[in-house]
C-alpha cells in the first residue's frame, strides 16, 4: 500500500513583489548606469588631463577656463557620494516599508510560526541588500575617483588661494 503524501508544487507559488520593491530595483537599476555614466566622464577628463599635469610653480598661470572641466569632474565625482547616501536612505525606507507590512500581517493572524516571520524577513531583506551593493559601488566609485583627482585638485586649490 502507498501512502499519498501531499507534493509542493513550486510552480503553483505565484509570488508578486510589492510595487515598493519594484520601484527599489527600477532605481537600483538607474543608480548603476548613472555610476558607470559618471566614472566614465571622469575617467575620460582623467585621460585628458593627463598629459597637461603641471607642476606647482606652474599652477598661479591657470585660467578659470582651464579649471573648468575639473570643476565639473569634482562635482561629478561629489554627485557619486550623494547618490550612495540616497540609495542607502531608499534601501532602508524600503526595508522598513516591507517590514511594517509583515508585522501587521503577523499581528492579525491567530497563529503563524517562526518559519513565516524567517521567510518573511528574509524577503524583505533581499532588496535592502542589493540596495547596499549598489550603494557600495557608487561610494567605491567615489573614493577612487576622487583619489585620482586630488592631484588635480590641488593645482585648483592652489590657484584659488592664489587668487585671494
Amino acid at each position: 500500500m502507498q501512502e499519498s503524501v501531499p507534493q509542493w508544487d513550486p510552480t503553483a507559488i505565484n509570488h508578486v513583489p510589492p510595487w515598493g520593491v519594484k520601484l527599489l530595483f527600477l532605481y537600483l537599476l538607474l543608480a548603476s548606469i548613472f555610476l558607470l555614466v559618471r566614472v566614465a566622464q571622469v575617467s575620460w577628463f582623467l585621460w585628458e588631463s593627463r598629459k597637461f599635469v603641471r607642476n606647482d610653480s606652474e599652477a598661479s598661470g591657470l585660467t578659470t577656463r582651464e579649471l573648468q572641466p575639473l570643476r565639473s569632474a569634482s562635482i561629478k565625482t561629489n554627485s557619486l557620494r550623494k547618490g550612495a547616501i540616497l540609495t542607502f536612505l531608499v534601501s532602508l525606507l524600503t526595508l522598513v516599508a516591507q517590514i511594517s507590512v509583515i508585522l501587521r500581517v503577523a499581528s492579525t493572524e491567530k497563529h503563524f510560526g517562526p518559519a513565516f516571520l524567517a521567510g518573511s524577513f528574509a524577503e524583505a531583506l533581499l532588496p535592502f541588500a542589493s540596495g547596499l551593493v549598489v550603494c557600495t559601488a557608487l561610494y567605491l566609485g567615489f573614493a577612487i575617483l576622487d583619489g585620482k583627482l586630488a592631484p588635480h585638485r590641488m593645482l585648483w586649490e592652489a590657484e584659488q588661494v592664489d587668487k585671494s
